[in-house]
């Protein structure tokens, strides 16, 4: 153990450098043979995930920190005040062959973030590794240090503390570029692979692997089109729904209803739709879709709305349910880390509301980021405002004539003061710039798409005071109402 230095000095610990500038405290440091750390503290609930051959965690660094000096908070990585400060970590990089980043779990709030490491704001581009060392901003979250404006010294309102993981990740190309897609693309390749299947019952997430579709069987009426998002399945995306509603649209839909898995973060909207016509039957729909955030993109490709893809479905109807129709800027590079803080955290606190697959597949978005791989992402890349995909599909030339469109969107606030709930919009807020969002998606963004025909299109808000967020809207009354109010068979 050693003392945190408010002057930002180098405090070190075997290998690790800690600059803490602002803040009394300690720090306790050691290789996780070394038991240095104790159990306790260097256990989070990302530990199951971050096992493996491919994953080696290298340190564990606790700091904590009961005293705050504002005049102090400066960031020596960035040469500027940073209220409320930045804790600098440097370590050893990783050797050849490997790529690095950090696991902060913060115990205050219950939160995760990923850190990846810095070199004048700019990540560290490489997939060989390096000798020499890694740098590392760690912000100090609001609620770890909020003094009053005028103070020079005071008390933290709650212990800083923050449980840091050094992990190292096996390269399985030698180059950045060759890596692009390549940790995304494989796990989605063994976990999320394109499939159509017919729900056969009333519990959606329940469903063993189906048999691919027996066309005849969906032809001499509608068919309802189920397209999950991201990080998905269709079992887990529609997984909230409860039975009797699954049973009404079963029973509307005559047994018609059809559910679309496919990958979401290395393939993009466009390849999924081509897959998608590469295997249905002739003679189906009209089909009426239900889809949930990037789901509703792929969506209106299937109904001939992007210029890239000629074919198109009989598409009647289209209930866009959180969709990023003008795209989510977490989807930006800038806003990346972000994206994938969110999504851990929508995992990890709210475990009930089973929209997401699991935390194994942000973790390979992670290494791809940390491998400098984030362009070769084009399955995220599609929700980027002004990117390419966007564009195409909401130029005024564009659009889906003839299909009547409906959303569902909400403006997610916690309804529990709890400090997880509150730091996880808090995080969400200053990347969407205070625009109301349901932690994923911006609100008005899931029913305006620029200039293109047919938007904005009816749409269903759901109020703040509901705390509905971007994976719990299938779990509401109110979303399910007018699921069955719009899907009428």
């Amino acid at each position: 153990m050693a003392d945190l230095r408010p002057d930002g000095g180098d405090v070190r610990i075997g290998d690790v450098v800690v600059r803490a500038p602002g803040l009394r405290g300690d720090v306790v440091a050691g290789t996780p043979a070394s038991g240095a750390v104790r159990a306790s503290e260097a256990t989070t609930p990302l530990d199951a995930a971050l096992g493996g051959p491919d994953l080696v965690v290298q340190q564990h660094v606790v700091i904590t920190a009961t005293e705050v000096e504002t005049a102090r908070l400066t960031s020596t990585v960035r040469g500027e005040v940073a209220h409320p400060g930045v804790v600098e970590v440097e370590v050893p990089a990783p050797v050849e062959g490997w790529g690095q980043f950090l696991a902060v779990y913060d115990a205050n709030t219950g939160t995760t973030s990923w850190e990846f490491a810095v070199d004048e704001d700019r990540p560290v581009v490489t997939s060989r590794g390096s000798t020499g060392r890694r740098r590392y901003a760690i912000a100090v979250t609001r609620n770890d240090a909020a003094p009053a404006a005028t103070a020079v010294r005071g008390p933290i309102g709650k212990a800083l503390h923050k449980v840091v993981k050094v992990v190292a990740f096996k390269l399985f190309r030698p180059a950045a570029g060759a890596a692009a897609q390549w940790f995304a693309e494989r796990y989605e390749r063994a976990n999320n692979p394109h499939e159509l299947w017919v729900v056969p019952d009333d519990d959606i997430r329940d469903v063993p692997p189906q048999p691919a579709p027996d066309w005849s069987a969906l032809t001499g009426g509608p068919v309802l089109l189920l397209v999950h998002g991201t990080f998905s399945s269709a079992r887990n995306g529609f997984g909230s729904l409860d039975q009797k509603t699954v049973q009404i649209l079963r029973d509307r839909y005559e047994g018609r209803v059809l559910a679309f898995d496919h990958p979401t973060i290395s393939v993009n909207p466009l390849d999924n739709a081509r897959w998608f016509f590469g295997q249905v039957g002739d003679g189906l729909g009209p089909f009426d879709v239900m889809c949930h955030s990037r789901g509703g993109l792929v969506s209106r490709v299937l109904a001939g709305g992007h210029p890239d893809v000629r074919e198109s479905l009989d598409v009647r109807r289209i209930v866009f349910v959180a969709a990023p129709n003008s795209g989510t800027p977490l989807a930006s590079a800038p806003r990346m880390e972000a994206f994938i803080d969110t999504y851990t955290n929508l995992i990890n606190l709210f475990p009930d509301h089973p929209v997401l697959n699991g935390i194994q597949a942000v973790i390979e978005v992670v290494k791809d980021v940390a491998a400098g791989a984030l362009a070769g992402l084009p399955g995220l890349q599609a929700m980027r405002p002004g990117g390419p995909f966007l564009t195409a599909l909401n130029d005024a030339g564009a659009g889906t004539p003839g299909v009547e469109m409906f959303a569902i969107a909400a403006d997610y606030e916690p309804a529990d003061p709890g400090v997880k709930a509150w730091a996880v919009d808090a995080v969400a807020d200053a990347a969407f710039a205070q625009v109301a969002n349901d932690l994923v998606v911006p609100t008005e963004g899931a029913y305006t798409a620029g200039a293109c025909p047919g938007f904005p299109v009816d749409a269903t808000l759901i109020s703040p005071e509901d705390a509905t967020h971007h994976c719990r809207y299938f779990g509401t009354d109110v979303v399910r109402g007018r699921l069955l109010d719009l899907l009428v068979g």
